[in-house]
């Protein structure tokens, strides 16, 4: 029995203070090996031997039967048992309680080792005296590391490269937005789960525990228990997704089974119903409750229009360079032709029906008796003979259409060849699902393919330079009203005429 602080050998002391640097202590707050320690009266030392498995003697308070007098394990001379040598009375003792003589980090990387390795050792070195409060402390600051080094360091790398992403690349600034906005909340509700639902677990368990009739220690004992195995968890600071937060979990509740058992000297078969019921029922809770705060948070945080907005801002920029490339691959095919019809990219450039519906539901767009769901049901035949009634219907001379969100401005363009200035496209939905806020942005999608990203605010002004450069490449100018274009609305080159 050492000094906690200074390492100065406590043995043969009537103080409670150590002689060397002044430190309190208790006898009760050390683990012996049972039988292993004299435990002297301090009045008339009688000798008692402690026998129960952390060495201490039982009942702590009781009278001296040689000098009748009261007297409490904690006042009394303690010195080894005849033979005994000093090293041989203490247990593994408990790294984490050894921090301030040597090293706090050295300390904790121990403690881990023994939770993970010796946890039945580890537990026995740990007083029933300690303070439950202490051993929450100790869990909660070490899975609040682990989860910083398995979770939090690489979501903050990715947040970083694309809050990189959003300033160095065009367009791509909602991406950023919606990143940081649907993250946010994240960090309080994993702080919560580290701090609360382990101290569920433990009231779980000592609950299940109870109800076997193997709670042979108080709430205290299961708490040191629960709490003191958490360095077991050291899995899932990997950062390797689900796999290795799982392992770290299941690692966790095999140390705290026998951790259990020993405290409570108790069957394994009852510590493992009680460690891991209560286990699955506080986690499983957490878990469902987290993804229910989940939504909550999400309908707090956004309106509908604010969500709509993201969706613009983060998908119009992605998808652009598939319709771009379906346009490409189209005129490759087609002596340079463009569709009369966006459709025709469906149909004969492969693309997916959905790349027209990210704020307008593909229910809604309708495709002369059908939906767009539905057309994407129909067979290639069937499909075919539908765009060419679509195309027959377009007039001769197109300068835009409107297919679902997105206004194709390439009528008349070569897009295999187009001038960079000439815009393709155009990703804003129509009038009845233009409810973005402020915060939406115009995806623009250039003759080069390449996209940019503008304020509604700023499409005149963008709008008015666009037909200067389309009346110099002889091209009809677009119309002001270019946003409002309802579903399926085609602007013919008459109505352009100046």
């Amino acid at each position: 029995m050492r000094c906690r602080n200074c390492d100065y050998p406590l043995w043969n002391i009537r103080t409670r203070q150590c002689p060397e640097c002044g430190t309190d202590f208790a006898p009760s707050e050390y683990v012996f090996v049972p039988n292993s320690v004299r435990f002297c009266c301090q009045h008339c030392d009688q000798v008692y031997y402690g026998i129960d498995s952390t060495g201490h003697i039982e009942p702590r308070q009781f009278t001296c039967v040689n000098c009748q007098r009261d007297i409490d394990m904690d006042e009394m001379v303690l010195r080894p048992a005849v033979g005994v040598d000093d090293a041989a009375t203490q247990v593994d003792r408990m790294p984490w309680f050894d921090r301030h003589r040597t090293g706090t980090a050295k300390a904790w990387f121990h403690t881990i080792g023994y939770a993970m390795t010796k946890p039945d050792n580890l537990i026995r070195s740990v007083s029933r005296d300690q303070p439950a409060a202490g051993a929450w402390l100790f869990m909660f600051l070490t899975n609040l590391i682990f989860q910083i080094v398995g979770t939090g360091i690489p979501m903050t790398i990715a947040l970083v490269a694309v809050w990189l992403i959003g300033q160095n690349v065009q367009g791509m600034g909602g991406l950023t937005a919606l990143a940081f906005q649907q993250t946010w909340w994240q960090l309080p509700l994993a702080i919560f789960l580290l701090a609360g639902v382990p101290v569920v677990w433990m009231w779980l368990t000592h609950l299940l525990l109870s109800s076997v009739g193997a709670a042979s220690e108080p709430m205290r004992r299961t708490a040191h228990c629960i709490y003191y195995s958490s360095p077991a968890n050291a899995l899932s600071a990997i950062p390797c997704g689900d796999c290795t937060q799982l392992a770290g979990k299941i690692w966790w509740m095999v140390s705290a089974i026998l951790m259990v058992k020993t405290a409570h000297r108790c069957s394994g078969g009852k510590a493992s119903f009680a460690v891991i019921t209560g286990a699955v029922l506080s986690w499983g809770v957490a878990i469902g409750g987290a993804m229910v705060l989940g939504f909550l948070m999400m309908g707090l945080s956004f309106s509908s229009g604010q969500m709509n907005a993201m969706e613009l801002n983060m998908t119009g920029p992605m998808r652009a360079p598939i319709v771009a490339g379906g346009l490409q691959n189209y005129a490759t095919e087609h002596a340079g032709r463009t569709p009369r019809h966006a459709l025709e990219l469906v149909v004969d450039a492969g693309l997916g029906v959905n790349i027209f519906s990210i704020v307008t539901p593909e229910s809604t767009i309708l495709i002369e008796d059908k939906t767009l769901e539905q057309f994407a049901l129909l067979t290639p035949v069937e499909q075919r003979e539908v765009v060419d009634r679509l195309n027959a219907a377009q007039p001769d001379e197109l300068v835009a259409h409107r297919f679902g969100d997105i206004i194709f401005t390439y009528h008349g363009i070569d897009v295999r060849s187009a001038d960079q200035k000439l815009w393709l496209f155009v990703i804003w939905p129509p009038p009845m699902n233009t409810d973005s806020g402020s915060t939406g942005r115009i995806t623009i999608c250039q003759g080069d393919a390449t996209t940019i990203q503008i304020k509604p605010s700023q499409f005149a002004e963008e709008l008015a330079r666009q037909n200067r450069w389309r009346n110099a490449a002889s091209l009809p100018p677009l119309p002001e009203n270019l946003l409002d274009l309802a579903m399926n609305q085609t602007v013919p080159a008459m109505e352009n005429a100046e």
